[in-house]
């Protein structure tokens, strides 16, 4: 008789942890980074940054970051453009409405500690304001 309650509990565990956002996301996202002026594509040195660490990159490029619920800053720099900055901004992933579904408060708590709960756009694309302001 105790094998029913313990498999029971076995099958909602496995229900919590499989809509965990910690497990189907992971800690890193990858995005993409590119730098335009008037629609073309520049190589470019950038910085992005947020309160897991920071990664230095030539666009156009591809990176993994960590995820965070803090924005994104990017700043690049060329000898073309100076030294511009821009922030994305991280959402909710839907990811996270599992844990609310399934009544996984745990889940939740855990893809808050962790950071997977949040994610940044995938591609990040920033149109040069020097280039716009001074090119027309």
């Amino acid at each position: 008789m105790l094998i029913i309650p313990k498999l029971l509990a076995l099958f909602c565990l496995a229900a919590l942890i499989s809509s965990c956002a910690s497990i189907l996301n992971g800690a890193e996202q990858l995005l993409t980074f590119k730098v335009t002026c008037k629609g073309r594509s520049y190589p470019v040195f950038c910085e992005a940054q947020n309160a897991k660490g920071n990664w230095q990159f030539v666009t156009p490029q591809t990176k993994a970051i960590l995820r965070d619920s803090s924005p994104l800053k990017i700043t690049c720099n060329s000898p073309s453009f100076g030294e511009f900055s821009v922030r994305a901004l991280p959402r909710l992933s839907p990811v996270i409405a599992g844990n609310l579904v399934s009544g996984g408060v745990a889940g939740a708590i855990i893809d808050g500690a962790s950071s997977s709960m949040w994610m940044y756009p995938s591609s990040v694309s920033i149109e040069n304001e020097f280039c716009t302001r001074f090119s027309r």
